[in-house]
């Protein structure tokens, strides 16, 4: 959604649009789509959105991101924000009254990467005046090197392009067969899904060791 205008000649656009859902609602219809993603699809990224939902931005929304996705569906990679998404917590949606009040928001909230440029430019002010620590930039990047060290970026012998072809030949086989396992048209796709955990699960193995 763009825009949309609320019958009052009042126009709203996502990157500001404030989404007032029931726990209810949110729960049973809105999340169940993402948390099979994660618990059946074993996915490891996710994006946190342009809106708030009920008051708060979702890149700032420490029950989204950290009390469900990372806690409750046990979701261990990487969050990345839409592009300009964190910025926008400042900027459309002034949830913060300072830019480095955004940055921390983000931060603790759970998003490891901003997609833009805003956390970079405003992270350095937001240190230095203490309203962010170093455990805040540590926390976010612990998750996305322990992505880069179960891809292999630091395995001897560097990063090749046949190694990444053969990742997202693995990656369109699991994607593939987690539809198939959730909408099952074959017999054969939770024998697939366990071959797909199963061979990320000795690939995790090898690149942590």
């Amino acid at each position: 959604m763009e825009s949309t205008d609320d019958g009052e000649g009042n126009k709203h656009n996502r990157q500001e649009f404030d989404a007032k859902v029931t726990q209810q609602d949110l729960v049973d219809s809105y999340m169940a789509p993402f948390q099979d993603c994660v618990e059946q699809g074993e996915v490891t990224s996710l994006m946190c959105s342009y809106n708030s939902v009920n008051g708060i931005p979702a890149c700032a929304n420490d029950w989204l991101l950290n009390t469900v996705a990372r806690g409750e569906w046990e979701f261990d990679g990487y969050i990345t924000s839409d592009c300009d998404a964190d910025a926008n917590v400042f900027t459309t949606h002034h949830y913060t009254q300072t830019p480095a009040e955004a940055v921390r928001d983000v931060l603790r909230a759970g998003t490891d990467v901003d997609c833009g440029g805003f956390v970079q430019k405003n992270a350095q002010a937001a240190l230095d005046n203490k309203t962010i620590t170093i455990d805040d930039i540590d926390t976010r990047l612990k998750y996305l090197f322990a992505m880069r060290m179960r891809l292999g970026h630091f395995d001897p012998g560097a990063w090749t392009a046949k190694r990444a072809t053969r990742s997202l030949s693995l990656s369109l086989f699991c994607a593939k067969h987690t539809l198939r396992a959730r909408f099952p048209f074959s017999q054969n796709s939770f024998f697939q899904m366990d071959r797909c955990k199963r061979s990320r699960r000795r690939r995790f193995a090898t690149t942590t060791r």
